[in-house]
């Protein structure tokens, strides 16, 4: 057996070019929140402003509800359904996942942030995003406001 170098790897030569269907989402996106690329093959360049799948249903689920977790700028997602509200201050492990109804784990998680669900709305919700910022084509595709007629 033959172990690759890793520098060998982050050297492959990624596309030179966007496919030409139209289809840009993954993996050629980068998210918004984290501004990390999900792959190796993506354009800095030509995709910095396109969510990514994930991203893509929580912005449609923000579009379609109003004033939720999953629009504000406090929340990071875990995944599209729950994510950390990161204007609370730290918790126990044991008081983190209360408020997605978990009350008993067989393993203590580690202290944080809560835990929210996506439609979960408080008073502290904060939403400073540049939406003007994404492809309109992107905003129509999500049923933003700022696409509608």
């Amino acid at each position: 057996m033959t172990s690759m170098d890793p520098k060998s790897i982050m050297d492959t030569e990624a596309p030179k070019s966007l496919p030409s269907t139209g289809d840009y989402s993954a993996p050629y996106v980068i998210d918004r929140a984290g501004g990390n690329p999900t792959e190796a093959g993506f354009q800095p360049e030509a995709m910095s402003h396109i969510p990514n799948h994930g991203q893509q249903l929580l912005d449609r689920f923000y579009a379609e509800h109003g004033p939720c977790c999953a629009g504000c700028d406090w929340w990071q997602r875990t995944n599209s359904l729950v994510g950390e509200c990161r204007k609370s201050a730290p918790v126990s492990g044991a008081d983190r996942f209360a408020m997605l109804g978990i009350r008993v784990t067989s393993l203590t998680p580690d202290a944080g942030h809560i835990m929210t669900p996506r439609e979960h709305h408080c008073g502290e919700f904060k939403d400073e995003f540049d939406w003007d910022s994404l492809p309109f084509a992107y905003l129509r595709k999500i049923g933003h406001k700022a696409a509608k007629p």
